[in-house]
């Protein structure tokens, strides 16, 4: 006949059971756990906010190549005028393309006048490296896409210079040509050429007015 084993001996057995670890190893091994839980948690965020923001990035960079790749096909059959200036047909505005030796392309239908105002503008840009600022501001709102600042920003920085400039052009040829060469700029910022998200290109033309912003997330929402 088995042992009969009494309830006071059966807790004093139990009691008597050592754990294989002490409490504070398992509570060392719980918070270890925790860590490294929370950690690839953060890392995968991480990830998951590059990846977007590499997307928007080469989303503006591919953007501003079409760009290029669309004036260099509307240049290719274009006449060098005299020095960087050269004529092009299916052009509707004046623009600065390049940045070690930038060019000066005008549209065909220019006046004389209308010529010479242009001339005096576009140099001036170049003089005072506006093709090249622009291009590291392009540079900072391709990193800073996400940004509506930045945007706005840029925008503001291509006014002032087309606003400077053009207080330049007016000191440097008197100010009775300011009816003259007011006409003359509304007649060639009538057509936009899209340039103002261009790595290498420098037009009047900045008003992008947020709509590539909206553009460049919608690409990205597409993508995904």
């Amino acid at each position: 006949m088995p042992e009969m084993v009494s309830t006071g001996q059966l807790v004093m057995h139990m009691t008597s059971i050592e754990p294989e670890g002490s409490f504070e190893e398992y509570d060392a091994d719980f918070s270890a756990f925790y860590t490294n839980h929370e950690t690839n948690v953060n890392l995968n965020a991480m990830q998951i906010v590059f990846v977007i923001w590499l997307i928007g990035f080469a989303i503006m960079i591919i953007r501003s190549l079409s760009s290029l790749y669309k004036i260099e096909k509307q240049t290719e059959c274009s006449m060098l005028f005299k020095d960087n200036v050269y004529i092009a047909d299916y052009i509707d505005s004046p623009f600065v393309i390049g940045l070690i030796k930038p060019k000066i392309y005008i549209p065909s239908s220019l006046s004389e006048e209308d010529l010479a105002y242009v001339l005096a503008h576009e140099k001036y840009h170049i003089k005072r490296r506006d093709h090249i600022i622009k291009f590291i501001g392009f540079i900072a709102l391709s990193i800073h896409w996400f940004n509506l600042a930045v945007w706005y920003m840029y925008e503001t920085m291509c006014l002032d210079m087309e606003t400077s400039c053009d207080e330049a052009v007016l000191k440097q040829m008197g100010d009775d040509i300011k009816e003259n060469y007011s006409l003359t700029l509304l007649k060639n910022s009538g057509v936009k050429l899209n340039l103002s998200l261009s790595l290498f290109s420098f037009s009047r033309d900045c008003s992008i007015d947020f709509n590539s912003f909206s553009k460049t997330f919608n690409l990205f929402i597409k993508g995904l």
